[in-house]
């Protein structure tokens, strides 16, 4: 099943873009790692490098049939990627210090991941699960190695420029005036990953729904309003 999910009816594409953005594998010259094969042991005993540098990580990880969504962070320290299924697109996450002879397993992430969206300081990683437009998000802290969170949600998420929040379109149930695949309309939410606190900043009707587009350094949140019935967009601004 398609990993982005869409809407159904009239409705546009929740995700136009989430063809997967591959690394191209790095040429193997004398760079110190160990593969195995997923047959003889379990998919984390064989990530192993003698080296730990990004560029070893980055070879490895190229080499591996059965690793996907490699995303590195903004700041070059560490790598998200999942082992498993790449064609189901499902499997167990992981993360890679540079410097770290292994990856760390983060446990009870084993899931339908499909994307990797890293907080501006590199301290969080906000993990999409799902097959259908109601996505799940899990809020992984990078310092502690866990999850820290979990929030429902639909199309794509933005993180504020000091990483504490994320802008999302969140589900509120109310009978939508049309077939579509979402109990109800959309919200436009901000989800604090320090508390876990909900703030809803537009609230969706069964005529109108919103998203958020993009969140500027300056700390614009650009966000927009969908008329259900005409297809009408209407592209607007929130800034505390």
């Amino acid at each position: 099943m398609d990993c982005a999910g869409r809407l159904l009816g009239s409705m546009e594409e929740i995700d136009k873009n989430n063809d997967r953005k591959r690394s191209q594998p790095l040429p193997v010259k004398n760079a110190g790692f160990r593969l195995g094969t997923s047959q003889e042991k379990g998919p984390d005993d064989h990530l192993e490098s003698i080296v730990g540098t990004s560029e070893d990580i980055k070879a490895i990880l190229s080499q591996r049939k059965d690793a996907y969504a490699v995303t590195w962070s903004p700041d070059g320290t560490v790598v998200a990627f999942v082992v498993g299924d790449t064609q189901g697109m499902e499997g167990q996450m992981y993360l890679w210090f540079s410097g770290d002879q292994r990856p760390k397993l983060i446990s009870g992430i084993t899931d339908r991941i499909c994307d990797f969206y890293w907080s501006p300081d590199s301290q969080y990683v906000f993990v999409d699960t799902g097959t259908s437009a109601q996505r799940g998000g899990i809020i992984v802290s990078v310092e502690q190695h866990k999850e820290i969170g979990r929030i429902g949600y639909t199309h794509r998420p933005q993180w504020s420029p000091d990483s504490k929040m994320v802008a999302l379109g969140v589900v509120r149930k109310v009978e939508p005036p049309i077939p579509w695949e979402l109990d109800g309309t959309i919200d436009l939410a901000l989800y604090n990953v320090e508390t876990g606190e909900l703030n809803v900043v537009a609230t969706g009707t069964n005529e109108v729904y919103y998203y958020p587009v993009k969140w500027d350094r300056d700390g614009t949140l650009t966000y927009e309003k969908h008329f259900i019935n005409n297809e009408k967009v209407e592209r607007l601004k929130y800034k505390k």
